[in-house]
């Protein structure tokens, strides 16, 4: 996954919103960021804006969850082609 905008993060911050448990990203090297918190999360987002492979991953706690970042996923990937 790959952000490239301001808008692509305000987008992804409303995923992470609204989520109701821990949002995980994970870099190749096995280093993860709870998104959910604050700190985590601005150093998370840092690391996506230098991920120019897309090689950063991100996981949910629940199905739930899962869909809404499927849906911010499918949005984000449809509007970048």
């Amino acid at each position: 996954m790959t952000i490239k905008t301001e808008q692509d993060i305000v987008n992804l911050e409303k995923a992470i919103n609204s989520c109701r448990r821990p949002v995980w990203l994970v870099a190749p090297d096995g280093k993860q960021f709870n998104l959910k918190n604050t700190m985590e999360r601005y150093a998370g987002i840092a690391m996506l804006l230098n991920d120019k492979y897309g090689e950063m991953e991100i996981f949910t706690s629940c199905r739930e969850d899962e869909i809404i970042m499927m849906e911010f996923y499918s949005s984000h990937v449809c509007e970048a082609a």
